[in-house]
């Protein structure tokens, strides 16, 4: 390769909004960007995602086609992060992309890469991380929230004082700073009324986790039914050891907070992967792992009553986990926590017995998961209105769409998850694991 190392352009970003929950204080950072990749309005796409999250971030941006990247002069250039196509740089050849990666990774003046490749494959993907990269995101599956994500993980892990700073983080939804022994808080990832969820490093296990802490805020109204459900959802994951199911390391109550430490899923939700558009093989292959999980908490007489993508969370291997369990409920067990007529659930994903506050079963939640699958064949929700009771209504009344004749091969299965009688639908989520099993794409 020849020396030369000219970037396409340098600038400062323009200013934007920060993506962090409204409320959440974490330390200004202002880092520098490297973006490597011969198409030039794919580096325009990352250089939006980052001027979004970081408005006053350098971005440096350098094209392969046009000039030899060598990875050393890009390691030593003093870079904060550098996101690269290294198929890009060596397209000719695979051995070459993971030679580069070495070669940068090899050096101790080299910051974190997050690598986007154009194609790859599993073997490749695990092949750059032993190479020496901090991540890996294909741009098919590349969306602004996983990206952001990743790179606001290595930016604080990268900057001593940054996490520091982060170890205690005031929520402005809380009247007390978040500090819990053995925790190092990284930073925030949403909050709601009472219960606020972080990302942070546990000292004992030597690993990221994800920390949901509940306030103590008893004078409040709605507390004790909000912290009920808080300890069920502790009680419920911790049965159903399962890797269908998200793991569960420690809870408990320190000071004036309620915690669950739980599982870590860095490749971010499955709300996130549909703004890609599947095959017909992945949509079949999700439906049988989101099935089978059902099948494992049905078997132990847990209902999830919150089925939606947003809960489905997605790991390195492509498998899925079942998180968020605090409206969760046991088959054999009045709780006491959904009054008769209450609704309870995201009204995008609601059966219609449970939009109309009546008592529900498994089928409830089979019935969430074809409201998932007509989302996964189309991109849309099948039902939407300009109000919750709009929404609530057309589960209730309003017939199931028609899918576009390419995915109408689905139909079937769609119309048997979406019966409006739970009698007429699929009975249990073995059986639809039968019809899946069985299912023909062509």
């Amino acid at each position: 390769m020849s020396r030369l190392f000219l970037p396409v352009q340098t600038f400062t970003l323009p200013v934007g909004t920060d993506n962090l929950a409204s409320g959440f204080q974490v330390p200004p950072m202002n880092p520098r960007f490297a973006i490597v990749d011969s198409h030039a309005a794919f580096r325009a796409l990352v250089r939006h995602h980052l001027g979004v999250r970081w408005p006053e971030a350098r971005v440096d941006e350098f094209d392969p086609s046009k000039a030899d990247i060598p990875a050393t002069d890009l390691a030593g250039a003093g870079y904060d992060l550098v996101l690269v196509d290294p198929t890009s740089i060596a397209a000719a050849s695979t051995q070459e992309s993971l030679n580069w990666m070495k070669s940068f990774c090899g050096r101790s003046d080299s910051p974190p890469i997050i690598v986007l490749p154009e194609g790859g494959d599993e073997l490749y993907a695990v092949r750059a991380m032993k190479a020496g990269v901090a991540d890996y995101i294909p741009k098919r599956l590349m969306t602004h929230q996983l990206l952001v994500r990743s790179v606001d993980e290595l930016l604080v892990t990268r900057d001593p004082a940054a996490l520091e700073a982060a170890t205690t983080i005031t929520d402005s939804s809380m009247p007390r700073a978040v500090v819990l022994p053995g925790y190092r808080i990284v930073r925030p990832i949403s909050q709601g009324r009472l219960a606020s969820v972080y990302l942070a490093d546990s000292k004992a296990l030597g690993e990221r986790v994800v920390l949901k802490v509940l306030m103590d805020a008893s004078d409040m109204p709605g507390f004790r039914e909000d912290f009920d459900r808080f300890t069920l959802e502790c009680d419920l994951v911790g049965q159903l050891n399962n890797r269908a199911i998200v793991d569960i390391y420690d809870h408990g109550i320190s000071d004036y907070f309620a915690f669950i430490a739980m599982e870590y899923f860095p490749c971010g939700d499955f709300k996130a992967r549909l703004q890609n558009p599947l095959s017909g093989a992945e949509i079949v292959d999700y439906m049988s792992q989101l099935a089978a999980a059902l099948q494992v908490i049905h078997e132990l007489g847990v209902l999830h009553r919150d089925l939606k993508p947003g809960n489905v969370m997605l790991r390195e291997d492509n498998s899925i986990a079942l998180i968020d369990f605090g409206l969760a409920k046991q088959l054999n067990a009045e709780s006491g926590l959904t009054g008769a007529g209450e609704i309870r659930g995201t009204p995008y994903y609601l059966s219609p017995e449970q939009a109309k506050g009546e008592s529900v079963d498994t089928r409830s939640d089979l019935y969430s998961l074809g409201v998932m699958l007509y989302e996964m064949l189309t991109g849309k929700k099948p039902f939407v209105g300009n109000s919750s009771i709009d929404i609530i209504h057309a589960h209730v009344t309003e017939d199931i769409p028609e899918l576009p004749p390419e995915r109408s091969g689905f139909q079937g299965i769609l119309e048997d998850l979406m019966a409006k009688n739970p009698d007429k639908r699929i009975q249990s989520a073995g059986e639809l694991l039968n019809v899946l099993e069985d299912f023909d794409l062509y």
